[in-house]
C-alpha cells in the first residue's frame, strides 16, 4: 500500500498509467493483473470469500452508508474520488485517523 500511495503522490513520469508493473519497463498494469493482485491479497489476508476490484467499490459504498452518507452521495463518483484523495492526503500528512 505504501508503494501505491507513494506512486499516487509522486506520479510525474511520462507514463500516464497510475497502476504499472513493478518490473521495468513499468508498463501499464492490465485488468487481469489487477484482478490477480486483489486475489492474492485476499488469500494472504486469509479471507474465505473471493476478493476482486469491484468488491472494493461495494465496500467503500457500504462503509459510507454505515457512516451516514446519503445514497446520492454514495452514487456520486466525485464523492468516491474525494474520499480517496482525503485518505491519501491524511496519510501523507501522517494522520492515520
Amino acid at each position: 500500500m505504501k508503494k501505491l500511495l507513494d506512486r499516487i503522490m509522486t506520479h510525474n513520469d511520462s507514463n500516464p498509467a497510475l497502476f504499472v508493473t513493478e518490473r521495468k519497463p513499468h508498463e501499464r498494469l492490465g485488468r487481469r493483473g489487477i484482478q490477480r493482485i486483489f486475489s492474492e491479497l485476499g488469500k494472504r489476508a486469509g479471507l474465505s470469500k473471493r476478493v476482486y476490484p469491484h468488491l472494493l467499490r461495494h465496500t467503500i459504498a457500504t462503509v459510507m452508508l454505515q457512516n451516514g452518507a446519503s445514497l446520492m452521495e454514495v452514487q456520486s463518483r466525485r464523492t468516491l474520488i474525494a474520499l480517496v484523495v482525503m485518505t491519501i492526503s491524511k496519510d501523507k500528512a501522517g494522520d492515520t485517523k
